[in-house]
């Protein structure tokens, strides 16, 4: 990799970017946790800068976990108690990762950390 553009490379792998792909793949989680059934119903809704994933019961009670672009990360929370919050980083490998408290994480790993508990936990 002598003649790998690292610069290239670390502007693909900008918030922005990062964030649009989020944005699609959440909400293909989502349909996909949604059709699956069960006590619950999981809603996906997004705004400029902003995804909220829901969890809704019977009786029209919800939890949400919001992904909030910033300039310089994603922040994600639930019901507005902060969670974590993810910086990007161009990794040895040369390839984008979303950086939590230190890990490297691809982005399914990030979705996971963020809504397992959501989907699966009572």
């Amino acid at each position: 990799m002598a003649d790998f553009d690292w610069v290239g490379a670390r502007l693909q792998c900008s918030v922005a970017i990062v964030f649009a792909r989020l944005r699609q793949t959440l909400k293909r989680d989502v349909e996909q946790r949604d059709r699956a059934g069960g006590n619950y119903a999981f809603l996906f809704h997004s705004e400029a800068h902003s995804i909220f994933v829901s969890r809704r019961d019977a009786r029209g009670n919800s939890q949400t976990i919001s992904f909030v672009e910033t300039p310089d990360a994603i922040g994600v929370t639930d019901d507005e108690k902060e969670m974590f919050v993810a910086t990007l980083t161009l990794n040895n490998d040369g390839e984008c990762r979303l950086l939590v408290n230190g890990q490297e994480l691809t982005e399914w790993q990030f979705r996971k950390m963020a809504l397992e508990k959501l989907f699966f936990g009572s």
